[in-house]
């Protein structure tokens, strides 16, 4: 597989101005289908992935309550430890898919927008990459953000508000049950 640098190199260096324009091109056509297709599919999916966010956060602060319970009582619950580790599980795997999409398909903006520096940094100013810079400019303004129908964004840091808000609501239930 090659790098992002190389395949930068390659578009720099390796053709003249018109090519890597057409190519850019294509490369921001192929960009908005795709992007077009993940917010299709993230607004289908969207409810979905709200109310399964949801009821899983209840399973999670549900579970760890049982645990912490069983655990004062002195006794052990493995099969509550399992389900709670499934229970993550589940949830890092569906976050780190949907925001893996959204790094991936904004790569091709990080691309753009190194090629356009590169002529900037060198002085290879020509009237043909004024349209190069209306590509970088367009797609930076349109990078991929996927959300749960609006609640929260699909991004790998919502874990950790899962993780805060999880521990908060535990806290209050075990003040709330002694």
């Amino acid at each position: 597989m090659k790098n992002v640098q190389d395949e930068k190199n390659q578009l720099l260096y390796g053709r003249d101005l018109k090519k890597i324009i057409l190519n850019l091109r294509r490369l921001s056509r192929i960009h908005y289908e795709i992007l077009d297709s993940l917010v299709k599919l993230n607004s289908v999916m969207s409810l979905d992935i709200a109310v399964w966010m949801t009821s899983n956060f209840i399973n999670l602060v549900t579970t760890i309550f049982i645990i912490s319970m069983s655990l004062h009582s002195g006794q052990l619950a493995v099969l509550h430890f399992l389900w709670f580790f499934f229970e993550i599980f589940k949830v890092y795997f569906i976050i780190s898919i949907w925001s893996e999409v959204s790094d991936e398909a904004n790569k091709s903006v990080t691309l753009i927008h190194d090629i356009w520096n590169e002529y900037m940094q060198n002085g290879r100013f020509q009237r043909e990459l004024l349209y190069l810079q209306y590509i970088c400019m367009r797609m930076h303004a349109t990078k991929l953000k996927l959300s749960a129908y609006g609640f929260f964004p699909l991004v790998k840091t919502i874990l950790h508000s899962i993780v805060a808000s999880s521990t908060m609501f535990i806290i209050i239930l075990i003040q709330l049950k002694t």
